[in-house]
């Protein structure tokens, strides 16, 4: 499940799946299904993203990303049983606003605390 490409880096380790987010690119999504997916045949996870170096995205590739969560989603809900989300000041507000309607129905941590998050999923 271990992936490192332009897009993103996805690390496995004794049950937390990490993805560290770069850029969006044409096969980002289809990639991170593979591995998701993957990590879903080992059963329960625990998820943590790093959106903190992601390049800003346009609107078209927003609504990518709405598509995509909602398709993972009922699959993810299953299988994961937290998940971190580590993201820039910036954007930690929306996020949190977005996760609180349209969040994950496990345990979430949504922060800029390094410490916080991997401490939530461990």
């Amino acid at each position: 499940m271990d992936y490192e490409g332009s897009s993103f880096k996805a690390v496995w380790k004794d049950g937390l799946l990490r993805i560290r987010a770069l850029q969006l690119e044409s096969n980002s999504f289809g990639l991170i299904g593979i591995i998701l997916d993957a990590a879903i045949e080992q059963d329960h996870f625990k998820l943590a993203w790093d959106l903190r170096e992601l390049e800003p995205l346009s609107f078209r590739q927003i609504w990518s990303v709405i598509s995509f969560a909602t398709k993972v989603q009922p699959k993810l809900d299953r299988f994961v049983t937290k998940t971190s989300i580590l993201i820039t000041p910036k954007y930690e507000k929306t996020l949190k606003l977005i996760m609180k309607f349209a969040g994950p129905s496990c345990p979430c941590y949504v922060g800029t605390d390094v410490k916080e998050a991997k401490r939530f999923v461990t």
